[in-house]
């Protein structure tokens, strides 16, 4: 139930540190992938998760385009992205 999923999520808050925990609180999340496609997911996410959510303009291929970069990049995601 709710109880569980605050529980879980608090957990999630705790293993990421403090200045991803404090990034997503200030931001909120974005929703990357055919879940971005689920009518109502925004919503959802928002009232369960109490934050601000975001859905990826380009959902369906992000993740695809953030690998491609990620490749080129050498595994570095620090690094600017190579075009």
């Amino acid at each position: 139930g709710p109880v569980r999923k605050a529980l879980q999520v608090r957990t999630i808050f705790n293993l990421l540190g403090p200045e991803l925990s404090a990034d997503i609180l200030h931001r909120g999340i974005v929703v990357n992938g055919g879940g971005g496609c689920i009518d109502g997911v925004k919503e959802y996410f928002e009232a369960e998760l109490h934050l601000p959510c975001t859905i990826s303009a380009n959902c369906l291929t992000s993740i695809a385009e953030g690998t491609k970069y990620l490749l080129k990049n050498r595994g570095n995601y620090l690094q600017r992205p190579v075009e």
